[in-house]
């Protein structure tokens, strides 16, 4: 964190948007001249920086794919900007934090929470991950996302993530692990509703399409876990001019339907379509959905 390259460097969500955007101006439009949206698909932390890119540069975005799509992110804890290079205790807490969410043990942990299928990973994957925070200067920038704020909506009404959902104009897929502990169907049941709420373009015209898609024995990561089904229906999603249910049949109608069963190596997934009222959803999940706005 103290390197001349890093100085006044910050890992946030904002940093985040500013790179993506920057990677479509200056690799993916010039290397398609014909090409002037894209389509985002995100998992988690991804999710949410799908959907702020949507608020910020809704002209470039086609349709963004939300997979078990964090609600929340950016704790903006106090006595530091997030700006390295990091104080003394914050790089103190950031050491001894990265140390241990980097621990073979506790990836391990971490994985068999986030996965409904103990199978769908191994060690190989363990490794994978450890390999990741293998780098210099690792400490400082988990320092550095732990302290960093949340991200900066343009909206000038409201910079909480439900409301700027509202914001969204392109096409949105909902696609979620029923068994995710962290983001759970709830924050889904909640997106669903914010995004059902979004008006017709002015001038006339279709309200932007919003789909919600959830999927039996998977958990957080549905694009590792459930790769079959998650390709299938982010693949037709993506090719299709039209997204309204009434064009578009992303599963069949049939829930008990084979058509909507995959066969991973590991489990037999099912993929269901799902009004708001047919998301289920339990005593803690309406706690959690009320708390975390």
């Amino acid at each position: 964190g103290n390197s001349p390259n890093e100085m006044g460097l910050i890992y946030s969500m904002d940093t985040w948007s500013d790179q993506v955007s920057q990677f479509m101006d200056h690799v993916i439009f010039p290397a398609h001249e014909n090409c002037q949206t894209i389509h985002l698909v995100g998992n988690s932390l991804g999710g949410h920086l799908a959907v702020v890119m949507a608020t910020k540069r809704p002209e470039c975005i086609a349709s963004i794919c939300l997979l078990n799509p964090s609600p929340v992110w950016g704790l903006g804890l106090p006595g530091w900007s997030g700006h390295l290079p990091p104080p003394f205790f914050p790089r103190m807490v950031g050491r001894f934090l990265f140390d241990w969410i980097r621990d073979h043990s506790t990836i391990r942990m971490f994985l068999k929470a986030a996965y409904a299928t103990t199978n769908a990973w191994d060690e190989q994957l363990v490794n994978q991950i450890r390999s990741c925070t293998e780098g210099k200067g690792g400490h400082a920038a988990f320092a550095s996302i732990l302290w960093s704020p949340p991200p900066k909506f343009p909206s000038t009404k409201s910079q909480k993530f439900y409301d700027n959902l509202q914001c969204i104009s392109c096409d949105v897929l909902l696609v979620f692990g029923r068994e995710d502990p962290f983001c759970r169907p709830a924050f889904g049941k909640k997106m669903l509703e914010e995004l059902s709420k979004r008006s017709s373009p002015v001038g006339g015209g279709t309200a932007a399409v919003c789909r919600y898609l959830e999927l039996d024995n998977v958990g957080h990561c549905p694009n590792h876990e459930a790769p079959k089904a998650v390709g299938s229906v982010v693949t037709t999603w993506i090719g299709a001019k039209n997204r309204h249910a009434q064009h578009l049949t992303l599963v069949d109608d049939d829930n008990d339907s084979n058509n909507n069963v995959y066969r991973e190596d590991w489990a037999e997934i099912r993929i269901q379509e799902r009004s708001a009222a047919e998301i289920r959803v339990g005593l803690m999940d309406r706690l959690a959905t009320t708390f975390i706005k």
